[in-house]
């Protein structure tokens, strides 16, 4: 049984269109839950911010008792994240699991709630959709861009699989929210590592090179939160980027890392102007960066070291 699924998957990986075919199918089903978990996640943590504040208003003015049952309340709240079914924004009404399958029940149900028949908010298919990409994006860079080529290919997927996953959960988490969890970072900073270690082992690389520019990436992240912060008054870089850029740096490799950030500078002055033009955001208002950094990682993993050859022959 077990040499056949391994036949198998042996058999997946090796046919580029059937491998794409498999991820892009297991994206969308990611893509469904890595919603689920941002959005429940991120109810969790603006309750537990408000109990803060809550619970010392309670306690001084009503005493310990309301402050236990409110601090049970909230207990009970945040533990759901990872229970219960799916309901509808609108009516509250449980799904049921045809009315859950991804992407094809929006197409389907003609993007309304079957009970209520209100539009179903399009950023559920459309996070369900971009996910599927990124899954195939993560075949794309292990079959066509050696990425981690040192592990057996079966290897190398599933890390691109975690690392992507990783990644686009951070996006998620900073685009909506401007939060980037410590455990997602913990996870990049785990992958960080193992690629590291195993790239030194195996190919004897230079992985000072990779450490002293993640390290150096992070000094410069440092002085562009505090100087403006110094001069201005106003924080420059928020520390959820300063936590990223280390691990990301890892991850990529210095030569990756160098042009991913290089890229998300890129990307955000051309975002920041178009914000200005129509309004959306006013001058010196803070937009997320984290965003911003995955997109850039993206490009890299991608076409970074082409991008990095190109750079070296205009010199």
């Amino acid at each position: 049984m077990l040499q056949l699924l391994s036949s198998t998957i042996e058999i997946i990986i090796t046919t580029s269109p059937l491998l794409y075919f498999t991820l892009f199918i297991f994206g969308l089903i990611f893509g469904s839950f890595f919603k689920v978990v941002v959005d429940r996640s991120a109810q969790i943590y603006e309750l537990e911010q408000e109990s803060l504040s809550l619970k010392d208003k309670i306690h001084e003015q009503l005493g310990l008792l309301y402050k236990k049952i409110f601090s049970k309340k909230t207990e009970s709240l945040s533990e759901s994240w990872h229970q219960g079914r799916s309901r509808c924004d609108h009516c509250d009404k449980q799904l049921a699991w045809y009315d859950n399958i991804p992407l094809l029940s929006f197409v389907l149900l003609r993007g309304k709630c079957r009970y209520c028949q209100q539009k179903i908010d399009f950023s559920y298919p459309l996070n369900e959709f971009l996910c599927a990409l990124i899954f195939v994006f993560a075949g794309f860079i292990v079959l066509e861009k050696s990425f981690v080529s040192f592990f057996p290919i079966s290897v190398a997927l599933l890390f691109a699989l975690f690392t992507l996953s990783t990644l686009w959960l951070i996006f998620l988490f900073d685009w909506k929210y401007m939060i980037i969890p410590d455990e997602l970072v913990l996870i990049l900073s785990g992958l960080g590592v193992i690629k590291l270690i195993v790239s030194a082992v195996t190919q004897n690389n230079f992985i000072w090179v990779d450490l002293i520019v993640a390290l150096s990436l992070f000094v410069v992240f440092l002085i562009l939160r505090y100087v403006p912060l110094l001069i201005l008054k106003k924080e420059g870089m928020g520390w959820g980027d300063i936590k990223l850029i280390v691990p990301l740096g890892l991850v990529l490799g210095y030569q990756r890392s160098l042009i991913g950030v290089f890229c998300a500078f890129i990307i955000g002055g051309v975002w920041g102007i178009i914000l200005l033009i129509s309004r959306k955001a006013k001058r010196g208002q803070m937009v997320s960066f984290g965003p911003l950094l995955v997109l850039g990682a993206l490009i890299a993993l991608g076409w970074g070291l082409e991008l990095w050859q190109f750079y070296w022959r205009l010199l």
